[in-house]
């Protein structure tokens, strides 16, 4: 095997990109390239840089934190609420128990409220996906020699000064890992392979591996929050009718229960985890960020064999991608 330039070796006329973690990450086979052929594999998770997998990690805990305290806090309001309708001091003497749970329930819920409104794992949520989502965002247009790192002799350096910046950007952060102590780690030898790939072994690289990835992400997203949207639309329309149908037989004297009460107190809970979850606007973005990305897939048949025309390309997908990014976080904020 011979050694050919950063990350990118030949075997029996075969280019290979080695991964951080010692994998093949794209290789194709020179002798085929005159007939189209070329064998590909997606830059992976490894690939991208350390920092890329510290502020997704940290997303993931901050929304996994976030998540779950507030279903934890919304459920403790809730049997507040319930307790508090079923209590009272007229009544069998669980009533007094009742009233108890129901003001201990409350302060709970009052507490952790006031704890997740400082937002730090909010933060950690939104600030770790936004700097996530830049770093592959530029990693494709490094590799793509997309604005503005199409000059090799200051790519290298003006990549690793924005890493530096994003990575100062998340001190404010209790993060996932250590960040990385050497930024020279930071471009891969995949990245550089690709980065120094036939312009054919990238077209395809990208298309398939970014953007149609892109594609099937989203529209599988959609698909997800629209179905978990509906059922909680069905559970809000079937709790609202509950408890209409319950006042009504509390008004006539056939059952003593305050259904109204508790449908009113399950509802508000909806409400808020709903709010939270953004079911139905997530599904509208995801859905049009899937029309641009197919927009975009469709030009991409229309660029030449220019290399600066796709370097060009690439940079107009990657501010279409971003511009998804930015509408979340403040829709988020």
């Amino acid at each position: 095997m011979n050694h050919v330039g950063p990350g990118l070796s030949t075997s029996r006329g075969r280019s290979v990109a080695t991964s951080t973690d010692g994998g093949a990450s794209l290789w194709w086979n020179r002798g085929d390239r005159e007939r189209g052929c070329m064998e590909l594999a997606r830059m992976s998770r490894s690939d991208l840089p350390r920092l890329y997998r510290v502020a997704s990690d940290t997303s993931r805990s901050g929304q996994r934190a976030t998540v779950a305290l507030t279903a934890l806090l919304l459920l403790a309001g809730l049997a507040s609420a319930i307790l508090a309708l079923a209590g009272g001091r007229d009544g069998p003497s669980w009533h007094g128990a009742a009233d108890l749970g129901a003001a201990l329930l409350f302060a709970l819920a009052t507490l952790g409220g006031a704890w997740l409104g400082g937002g730090e794992a909010q933060r950690r949520w939104y600030d770790g996906r936004a700097a996530a989502e830049s770093i592959k965002t530029m990693s494709w247009k490094y590799v793509m020699r997309a604005a503005p790192f199409e000059d090799d002799a200051t790519a290298d350096g003006l990549f690793l000064e924005r890493m530096r910046a994003i990575l100062a950007s998340l001190q404010h952060l209790r993060l996932a890992h250590p960040p990385p102590d050497d930024p020279h780690f930071t471009i891969s030898p995949a990245m550089h392979a690709l980065r120094d790939a036939p312009l054919e072994v990238k077209r395809a690289s990208y298309i398939r591996y970014r953007v149609q990835d892109q594609i099937d992400w989203y529209q599988g997203k959609a698909r997800r929050v629209e179905q978990l949207a509906r059922r909680w639309r069905v559970l809000t329309v079937t709790l609202g009718a509950a408890g209409f149908a319950g006042a009504l037989l509390r008004a006539t004297g056939k059952i003593d229960l305050d259904a109204l009460g508790i449908a009113a107190a399950c509802l508000a809970s909806i409400t808020a985890w709903t709010q939270l979850r953004q079911y139905w606007p997530l599904t509208a973005a995801y859905r049009l960020a899937v029309n641009e990305l197919l927009v975009i897939s469709t030009e991409s048949e229309q660029v030449g064999d220019d290399p600066a025309q796709w370097a060009a390309f690439c940079e107009r997908s990657e501010t279409a991608v971003s511009r998804e990014h930015t509408m979340w976080r403040a829709r988020a904020r």
